[in-house]
């Protein structure tokens, strides 16, 4: 806590929002943790949840200022991890498995955000690019429980990673049906970098919908260069279904859904996701 104090249980953590003065109550940060709160509370789950939530809340990642030009950051050091915001003061937060975690569920939200307004601004094929590192950072938030070199050791290939996700949270049945979308997804990373396609071509569609068949095996059976296929409706479905299994909300990892612009984006033709 700022003040030195300690939150232990969700009593404690309920008590003390219930105390706070009603202008921090109604911020957007508190009231994603209050609302992460009562789902762990009446539902039971991951008390990692509320824990980030009002981490988040204690420690907000943007300062807000009266004018448009807002400065934050965000620092690493051995020690621990400080956010440091347009003053220059930093707030200590604790280096642990969860903040990794919530790290990597956090950065790999604001990819799968930033990809979907890639893909709606027809940004080929760096939309996929975006959606390929938000899936990895999402599966690897499940993997934490795995060391750095291990985690290392699997790279950007979502086809050792998905496995090993499915392993630890025992759902390789359930999950399987999303196989495919997987290996179409992890495809892209050949064209991470541009210096292939002037030698081998390539053939880029995206579409917002979910694939079929038909539409997967006539586009690749019809062309001589590579074929790359982005579905959105697919992502998205992938995105909820690792979400729902870890028992995370997305408002745990992007509090500020006020923002007009995530929301705006994070809700065009999302049939799965919403703030």
């Amino acid at each position: 806590m700022p003040d030195g104090g300690t939150l232990t249980t969700l009593r404690d953590a309920a008590t003390y929002i219930i105390r706070l003065p009603k202008r921090e109550h109604d911020a957007p940060e508190w009231r994603a943790a209050i609302e992460a709160l009562m789902l762990v509370a009446e539902h039971g789950g991951d008390t990692m949840l509320p824990r980030v939530g009002i981490m988040r809340a204690l420690y907000p990642d943007e300062q807000r200022c009266a004018g448009t030009n807002v400065h934050f950051g965000y620092i690493v050091r051995r020690a621990g991890a400080f956010w440091l915001t347009a003053k220059g003061a930093t707030m200590a937060q604790e280096a642990d498995a969860d903040m990794v975690r919530m790290n990597f569920f956090g950065f790999g939200f604001q990819y799968y955000l930033a990809g979907r307004y890639a893909v709606a601004a027809q940004l080929l094929p760096v939309a996929a690019n975006l959606l390929h590192h938000a899936i990895e950072m999402l599966l690897k938030g499940e993997l934490t429980h795995l060391d750095e070199k291990q985690r290392r050791s699997m790279g950007h290939d979502l086809t050792k990673l998905w496995p090993a996700y499915k392993k630890k949270i025992a759902a390789e049945d359930t999950l399987a049906s999303f196989d495919p979308v997987i290996e179409t997804l992890n495809k892209f990373e050949e064209i991470r970098y541009p210096d292939e396609m002037g030698s081998t071509g390539m053939h880029c569609t995206f579409a917002l919908g979910k694939a079929t068949p038909i539409e997967t095996n006539v586009q690749n059976s019809e062309r001589s260069e590579p074929v790359y296929q982005l579905f959105l409706g697919d992502i998205d479905a992938l995105v909820k279904a690792i979400l729902d299994k870890c028992g995370l909300r997305p408002i745990a990892y992007y509090p500020n859904s006020q923002n007009t612009h995530a929301s705006t984006y994070l809700r065009y033709e999302n049939q799965d996701i919403s703030l």
